[in-house]
């Protein structure tokens, strides 16, 4: 796989991802018996802009879809999940040094 094939890759799966946290969005504001408008002002962004971040029109950033998921009564939580072999690599001196003064 070349690096352009990679790069269509990764952004057909980071896609895929926001698709499914939309749509998980979409089903926590209508479980919590919720219109577009209560939680855009619940989240004091206008109802036109939560709509573009509902339906995929916009690029949210964590911050904003936590807030929005709160607005709801649900929480999003990521979870980083490395392969074995590079969780188990030491980290870099870089690392190790702000782990230390942490």
């Amino acid at each position: 796989m070349n690096d352009d094939d990679s790069k269509e890759w990764d952004d057909l799966i980071d896609q895929q991802v926001i698709v499914v946290v939309l749509a998980q969005l979409k089903l926590s504001r209508l479980a919590a018996h919720l219109t577009e408008e209560a939680v855009a002002a619940r989240i004091s962004m206008t109802p036109t802009d939560y709509r573009k971040l509902e339906d995929g029109e916009s690029d949210p950033r964590m911050s904003t879809l936590q807030r929005a998921f709160r607005a709801t009564g649900s929480a999003i939580q990521v979870k980083l999940m490395l392969p074995p072999d590079v969780a188990s690599r030491p980290a870099p001196p870089a690392a190790a040094a702000d782990q230390e003064q942490g």
